[in-house]
């Protein structure tokens, strides 16, 4: 009768794409993949299409098995790894894309399509799994700054602590900053849900064990302004600052202190 919570080992979504796997000797993707060699270009953007399918699915994969989970339940929650937490913070925001991703996987030609979409629309219509490493940097850093932007009237207005006491404009900005609509009925569990999750998270996470890719990944699913040019270092103790920071801060203001750092 009750909710199950399924934990297993899983890759985390804030490494970025997984490794090629070789292919078989002999095989047909084998004799593919030594054809497209010849043609570097080529070859590095059928890995990309390849790999971000790969990375796509395997977070989709997660975020179904994790889809009974009760978030507001404590117990649960304190259950989930750090990988599970980045999936459930970060995929569930991309939903509608990777699901438009996911159904077109299987048909023909599909892997030529995402292959144009990389080379002239990375960002509109694709998802963080096809883009470069230069790209995800670039990518997170404006969607930061467009989201604080969207927000920015709550820096000015009397909050109370609780999301639950948010009137209907001021979760529509919060809402902005996440990068969700905001004019659901539900968007009040989303932000909800959404403070659950990083608060878990930062209580278990060791930024010191983090390489770049993921320091600029948990800076950007909580919104914190990052510099390009900034070392690893500088973005280690950014990153460690803000869960210092926001430890012992309401809901409300948890999710709004990116606002009152800008």
């Amino acid at each position: 009768g009750g909710r199950r919570v399924v934990c297993e080992i899983t890759r985390w979504t804030s490494l970025g794409p997984p490794p090629s796997i070789p292919p078989s000797p002999g095989s047909f993707s084998y004799k593919y993949d030594s054809f497209l060699s010849k043609y570097p270009r080529l070859h590095a953007l059928h890995n990309t299409v390849v790999n971000g399918s790969r990375w796509c699915v395997m977070d989709v994969k997660q975020l179904w098995v994790l889809r009974s989970m009760n978030i507001e339940k404590e117990s649960d929650r304190k259950k989930l790894t750090i990988p599970q937490l980045e999936t459930l913070i970060q995929t569930r925001c991309e939903i509608p894309k990777v699901t438009a991703i996911i159904i077109l996987l299987p048909l023909p030609l599909t892997i030529y399509v995402l292959g144009i979409a990389v080379i002239f629309f990375p960002r509109l219509v694709l998802t963080r799994h096809f883009w470069s490493r230069q790209q995800r940097e670039e990518f997170f850093l404006s969607d930061v700054k467009k989201g604080l932007e969207g927000g920015a009237s709550l820096s000015q207005s009397n909050l109370p602590s609780s999301i639950e006491e948010l009137d209907s404009n001021q979760r529509r900005e919060l809402c902005k900053l996440y990068g969700g609509l905001g004019i659901i009925p539900w968007s009040s569990i989303g932000l909800k849900h959404r403070y659950l999750l990083t608060k878990t998270l930062d209580e278990q996470m060791d930024v010191s064990s983090l390489n770049r890719d993921q320091l600029i990944f948990h800076l950007f699913i909580r919104r914190c302004i990052y510099s390009i040019d900034d070392n690893d270092e500088s973005l280690r103790k950014k990153l460690s600052d803000v869960i210092q920071e926001r430890s012992s801060s309401s809901p409300v203001q948890y999710l709004t202190s990116p606002l009152r750092s800008v």
